[in-house]
């Protein structure tokens, strides 16, 4: 009682982290009537929905009607402990993807490792500190309304998939809507892209995003095969990057930071997925303020332009593409860079529009824009002939990152 007290002055006197958005729901689950007043008084504080129930059976029960955002599951309690209750969450479709926090004041290493096999996310000890407790329940409640989110646009891109060719044009735009705003900018570094579908949905994709307060992480994507098919491919990768992007926000992996290890993780779901369907991917993380470039490229051509002042190269690397072999490994590669450079990224739909003879004469054209000073999306456009171009053999994309001087 006496940590109960303490909890409860720490939100009297305005420690709370972040209040939580709106129609976010807990379910509390345990078996000691103080510990659920404290809990319910902390959650419901910051503005979280709350429901209570005492064992592991209630919970199962709880879970259907309530239909939480995270459940907090005590272990230690009557009839049925937190571990089974949370296999069981785990083997009802309708819940399984719902987060799991356990509650205990067990500090074993067994106990720690039977709640992640169990199916848990994370972990909080008793005595319990709200500062904890917000922190895990807001990030897991986002991460999970993230994956939600993305599983309606999957859904809805889905249903595209079974309509007739008058409806494809709402595919399209559900597609569209993933894609990461044009001319983003973080600290010193700007992105810009272009996409040029073949068919309404496209293969292809590209993303970047604030991993954290030092490193951005973006890639390019192309989805092999054209049409729904392929674009739905491209929602799943988006969704899978979301989740590891969310994870490591949550502490939980850092797979978001490890191109190599991201690209390994991408290529068993597609296998695993039965899709197939195959994709090349260059994903790197960069530091935003003068720092290296990290990144793997599974099986992406052409390479990559680096331009800083009047020179410029072909960034080579070579990997599988993902999601085509079971036993494809993929390799980091760290490329110290000036402060200030560009970087061009294209699809190979690029090449296909381009009038030299010989694939080595094209990436020479390729690169030659670098030498050029030609680093602007659009000065690109201009360069490559793209405006205008009514039909296209193959989905186009470009990625530009720039990072000036600061």
């Amino acid at each position: 009682m006496k940590d109960a007290v303490r909890l409860m002055s720490e939100t009297a006197t305005g420690t709370r982290t972040r209040a939580a958005p709106p129609a976010v729901r807990i379910l509390i689950v345990e078996d000691s009537i103080t510990n659920r007043f404290v809990l319910r008084h902390v959650l419901e504080s910051s503005g979280y929905q709350t429901r209570e129930v005492d064992d592991g059976e209630g919970a199962l029960e709880a879970a259907r009607e309530f239909a939480p955002h995270v459940i907090l599951m005590d272990v230690v309690m009557p009839r049925m402990d937190g571990f089974e209750a949370c296999r069981r969450l785990k083997a009802d479709a309708q819940l399984a993807g719902i987060p799991v926090i356990f509650l205990t004041a067990l500090d074993e290493k067994d106990a720690i490792i039977r709640a992640y096999d169990a199916g848990g996310v994370d972990f909080v000890a008793k005595p319990f500190d709200e500062r904890e407790i917000l922190a895990r329940v807001g990030a897991h409640a986002e991460l999970y309304m993230s994956r939600l989110k993305l599983q309606e646009y999957a859904r809805q891109l889905k249903e595209e998939l079974v309509r007739t060719a008058e409806d494809e044009e709402a595919g399209r735009q559900v597609q569209f809507k993933l894609l990461p705003k044009d001319g983003v900018r973080f600290g010193p570094c700007e992105f810009h892209r272009l996409l040029m579908p073949s068919m309404h949905m496209s293969g292809d994709f590209v993303d970047y995003f604030a991993i954290d307060e030092h490193r951005l992480g973006f890639y390019i994507l192309d989805v092999s095969g054209h049409g729904a098919g392929s674009a739905f491919v491209t929602v799943l990768i988006k969704s899978s990057v979301t989740h590891a992007l969310s994870q490591y926000q949550a502490g939980t992996d850092d797979t978001i930071r490890d191109p190599a290890r991201l690209l390994a993780q991408l290529n068993r779901e597609l296998i695993q997925g039965g899709l197939e369907k195959h994709a090349v991917m260059f994903y790197a993380v960069l530091e935003k303020e003068g720092g290296d470039l990290l990144y793997a490229n599974g099986g992406h051509f052409p390479f990559p332009v680096l331009c800083a002042g009047q020179a410029s190269r072909l960034v080579e690397s070579r990997s599988p593409p993902v999601g085509l072999f079971d036993a494809a490994a993929y390799t980091n590669v760290r490329m110290p860079l000036p402060e200030a450079f560009s970087l061009l990224i294209f699809s190979d739909g690029v090449l296909d529009l381009l009038p030299e003879p010989t694939l080595t004469d094209k990436l020479a054209r390729l690169e030659a824009l670098g030498r050029a000073g030609v680093t602007d999306l659009q000065a690109v456009r201009l360069a490559l002939h793209l405006d205008g171009v009514l039909e296209l053999p193959d989905d186009v994309t470009i990625l530009t990152l720039t990072r000036r001087n600061t």
